[in-house]
């Protein structure tokens, strides 16, 4: 995919591409949404320079007061969002103190994106004095695409540019970011278009989309996709980040890439930084997907006291397949990445002398799969294990006489 995070969109492209008209269409899909995430993350790129920009605090209020005076009708859930934004305080203050938080951002709209059938994405230039933290850029278009019907597309852009980024973090601010964008944009359709009966509908739909968005009810999980290298972890890992809108905290996107990539030191680093991309979702009180190897018993070890210390379900899907449709799996990665087979052949052999089998997980922590199969098949089976342990965590046994509750 290629983006362009400046340039003006060309002619050409002025209506077929545009994202409103795409969106109106329902011509929007994964390959669109890569393509934001790249003009995204280009865009984010730039430090920023500009003065700081006034809290969102303040925005988010001054929003509110507007959307209630032209809308009275609005003013309940106008106040909830400003309250999501006012409970997320400590959390704001935090990610603002890292001058890293601080990027050229664009506040963006659909009428000034452009994405071509291939995904390729051209923003419109960002005001001079447009600056903050990203993740309002974020916020901002998944509200736009959840406001449109597409709430699945707003969750898989947020946890596309979490992963192509590496800012997990973002997750702790997310809910506060949303409500500001709903705000903001419900109280310019009511500026645009004073005692109009449609923008009162729309701005109500854009209201209701960042509280769609939100952090959800139901408790946060994790699944951990397990296996030997080439076994479909990967590929499976994405296909339950999308059934669950959960973003992927891989160990391969969080080490360096090359030989050494299953040295000692270079394996733990990369599990520790998965760990704690994943605890950035975890707090916002979402579910992550995790991907790894999981070779060895003190990995997994490591696993289970995580999902302990955030107190949330675990479940360990063992990816297994035969060693020949491995060995063609690594084969054509070897091609697609332009590198030697030998390479990905040497690396799977020394991953094979350190495995050591899944013999000490709890069976309904444990879920091994084919993935020689249909994945469809596998999932009705994931999704009855993932069930079967959330129940078993969250079962509550009467309180003890000292008055400590422990879990089933």
């Amino acid at each position: 995919m290629q983006s362009d995070a400046t340039a003006p969109a060309p002619r050409t492209h002025w209506i077929a591409d545009r994202l409103d008209v795409r969106l109106a269409q329902r011509r929007v899909d994964r390959a669109q949404v890569t393509g934001l995430v790249e003009a995204l993350g280009a865009l984010h790129a730039t430090r920023a320079s500009a003065p700081a920009p006034v809290s969102l605090e303040a925005r988010g209020g001054a929003a509110r007061a507007a959307v209630a005076e032209r809308a009275p009708e609005l003013a309940e859930a106008a106040a909830e969002r400003e309250a999501a934004i006012r409970n997320a305080a400590p959390a704001l203050a935090e990610r603002a103190a890292p001058s890293a938080a601080r990027r050229l951002h664009g506040r963006l709209c659909c009428e000034d994106i452009h994405v071509d059938p291939l995904g390729r994405t051209q923003l419109g230039a960002p005001a001079d004095d447009a600056a903050g933290d990203p993740c309002e850029d974020v916020a901002a278009l998944a509200v736009t695409l959840a406001a449109r019907g597409r709430a699945d597309l707003a969750r898989q852009l947020t946890g596309a540019y979490a992963e192509a980024t590496g800012d997990f973090a973002l997750y702790r601010v997310l809910d506060a970011h949303l409500a500001l964008a709903g705000l903001v944009a419900a109280q310019r359709v009511l500026a645009a278009a004073p005692g109009s009966e449609a923008g009162r509908a729309v701005a109500e739909r854009l209201l209701a989309a960042s509280a769609e968005l939100a952090a959800p009810a139901a408790p946060a999980f994790v699944i951990a996709v397990a296996g030997v290298m080439a076994s479909g972890k990967s590929t499976l890992a994405a296909r339950l980040s999308t059934a669950h809108a959960a973003p992927v905290a891989s160990a391969d996107a969080a080490r360096p890439a090359g030989p050494s990539t299953l040295d000692p030191g270079a394996q733990d680093e990369a599990y520790a930084k998965m760990f704690r991309r994943a605890a950035e979702v975890l707090a916002s009180r979402r579910p992550v997907v995790l991907d790894a190897c999981f070779a060895t018993r003190a990995q997994r070890e490591a696993l289970r006291a995580f999902a302990e210390q955030h107190r949330v379900p675990l479940l360990v899907v063992e990816c297994r397949a035969d060693a020949a449709l491995t060995r063609r799996r690594l084969q054509e990665r070897a091609r697609q990445q332009g590198r030697p087979e030998s390479d990905w052949l040497a690396l799977r052999e020394r991953l094979l002398a350190t495995w050591e089998p899944m013999k000490e997980l709890p069976r309904e922590q444990h879920l091994p799969v084919d993935t020689a199969r249909d994945l469809e098949l596998c999932l009705p089976r994931i999704e009855r294990a993932l069930g079967r342990c959330a129940g078993r965590l969250h079962r509550v046994r009467r309180p003890s006489p000292r008055g400590a509750s422990a879990i089933a």
